[in-house]
């Protein structure tokens, strides 16, 4: 189920953040799509105090976190998504999804 979209705009060695409230009782996934000009974008997820807690290490321009480990909070609570444009430039988009 489709919870929200963002987008951004980077230049190479951009960083941009997004702010989310998660509610408590879903499992979250978050999954970025990119334009043309984008070779390496990642995604890292950090708690309400500022904490990593996942971060998408692969090598291309449609990163996601929580596919393999979904991000289940234990109550409801803000996280910060910083959006990392490692290679390449331009728009991209992510979106949060939960289960059911």
């Amino acid at each position: 189920k489709h919870e929200h979209v963002q987008r951004g705009t980077l230049a190479e060695r951009g960083r941009q953040s997004f702010l989310s409230v998660l509610p408590f009782g879903h499992c979250y996934r978050f999954i970025a799509v990119s334009g043309a000009g984008v070779s390496d974008l990642d995604l890292a997820l950090f708690d309400a105090n500022g904490v990593e807690i996942a971060r998408d290490v692969t090598e291309d321009s449609n990163p996601d976190l929580g596919i393999t480990a979904s991000i289940c909070p234990a109550e409801p609570s803000q996280y910060r998504v910083e959006a990392r444009m490692r290679r390449g430039h331009g728009d991209f988009a992510f979106g949060v999804f939960h289960s059911e």
